[in-house]
């Protein structure tokens, strides 16, 4: 095998659903770079990701249902509160294992809904992604900030345990969070928050609370600000005070009046933009332009804050038309297709797994069989065999690898220096006789910075 490849037989977690035969996506994990090179812009670094999402003259069309109860649960209690602390868990009837799992985070005004309340993730069960939904502490319980947030840090320490995640698979290297309006809020704040913030007598005390990626739908953020946006945005008058009042949501969680003077330092420590680093894991923010719920612009000041001032990993996306949730007068946004599966394909290209719009499962690679020939970063690549057996019938596949010869920007090389680059499997038409034309395109992939 070329000096340029690794000989390295991998775990296919989920492949990337699109025609290609199994066969290729196997032989692809044989051609592992080692190149002493910088690493590619990762899913954000490249800008800030910022646009709307708009329907058309249609609408919004709902999503396909994916049933929970249709996939395999299972109740469990992450905490001492045997109400509170609980969790059901999911798992993918039709996932790879290890799992990558999606805490699912309710809302509810951090006083009202429950770990029931799954419609929102439904479809990432179908996607292989296993769903834990949790109980957390409310407000009308006695229970003020930052009790919510503990609980919330509580249950991935909980999830993420080795005794937890190795009953259930649960891949401990790819979890996110995910949740909308009161839970969104918490989302945010644990994800930008880190190790503050953090209760660990509630147990797992050794187990770290960080997740690799977070989702985060029309969230409260700065409540300080919220009554001037909603005047801005047209939806309340000058002298209308819904958040800043003694009895708001936002109030009854903090233990005092949102507005106050002695109660600005609990908005502060409510708020995920006070806690935001260039660390911060990836997050989506997506929030509706007609929210007068939730002002649209406490969505985008978190994006553009973890942004602008941080250049942490950020995209907005503003949902044309939609409200605070789905309703009678503004149905089927929230649940449409087109902002499930943008959710889904967020959280697919940041845990790395692309799971099934219609699975594609690759074959076990043989990477002995994988036959290299010539540079592949030379200008027409190297040639490569592979030779394998399908159904008792052997056959070849034949082809063309192409690496970039030099990749700028280094981000995130590993300790050692190298780095893992993206790999395309590019499969002709034609009838079998267009391979000059994937070879072209190859040819753009490695300008790219893939291996193809």
């Amino acid at each position: 095998m070329n000096s340029y490849f690794k000989k390295v037989c991998m775990t296919v977690r989920t492949a990337w659903q699109m025609p290609v035969a199994a066969s290729g996506l196997a032989l692809l994990l044989c051609a592992s770079p080692v190149l002493a090179q910088p690493a590619l812009p990762g899913l954000c670094s490249v800008g800030k990701q910022s646009d709307n999402i708009s329907f058309g003259t249609g609408g919004p069309i709902k999503a396909a249902e994916c049933p929970a109860s249709g996939h395999t649960r299972t109740a469990l209690n992450y905490g001492t509160d045997p109400v509170n602390h609980k969790v059901d868990l999911y798992l993918p009837n039709n996932g790879i294992a290890p799992y990558p799992t999606v805490v699912w985070v309710h809302g509810g005004g951090w006083r009202n809904g429950d770990l029931t309340l799954v419609r929102q993730v439904e479809r990432l069960l179908c996607r292989g992604f296993a769903v834990a939904s949790i109980n957390y502490r409310l407000t009308p319980q006695g229970h003020i900030f930052p009790a919510q947030i503990h609980d919330v840090k509580a249950a991935i320490r909980f999830l993420k345990s080795s005794t937890i995640a190795s009953q259930f698979s649960l891949d401990t290297t790819r979890f996110a969070l995910f949740g909308s309006s009161a839970g969104g809020h918490l989302t945010a704040l644990a994800a930008t928050s880190d190790t503050q913030l953090e209760d660990t007598s509630t147990g797992n005390a050794g187990v770290s609370s960080r997740v690799n990626a977070v989702v985060t739908w029309y969230p409260p953020t700065d409540f300080a600000a919220m009554d001037a946006q909603l005047v801005q945005q047209a939806c309340i008058g000058p002298n209308q005070h819904p958040h800043s009042n003694p009895n708001s949501a936002e109030s009854q969680l903090l233990g005092c009046t949102v507005g106050d003077a002695n109660c600005a330092d609990e908005v502060a420590a409510a708020n995920p933009m006070t806690y935001v680093d260039a660390n911060d894991p990836p997050m989506l923010v997506m929030h509706g332009t007609s929210d007068c719920n939730v002002p649209t612009q406490q969505g985008r000041s978190l994006h553009e804050t973890r942004y602008n001032q941080f250049g942490a990993c950020s995209t907005f996306r503003a949902v044309e038309g939609a409200g605070h949730g789905d309703s009678a007068a503004m149905p089927n946004f929230w649940v449409s297709t087109t902002v499930q599966d943008r959710t889904a394909d967020f959280l697919a290209a940041t845990l790395g797994t692309l799971g099934p719009r219609g699975s594609v499962s690759p074959a076990t690679p043989n990477c002995s069989a994988f036959i290299v020939s010539g540079n592949p970063k030379s200008l027409n690549g190297a040639t490569w065999t592979y030779d394998s057996t399908d159904g008792g019938v052997r056959y070849r596949l034949n082809g063309v690898l192409l690496a970039p010869a030099s990749v700028s920007n280094p981000l995130d090389a590993d300790v050692d220096g190298q780095i893992d680059l993206p790999g395309v499997v590019v499969s002709h038409g034609g009838g079998g006789a267009a391979t000059g034309y994937s070879r072209t395109i190859g040819k753009s992939m490695a300008t790219w910075g893939a291996v193809a």
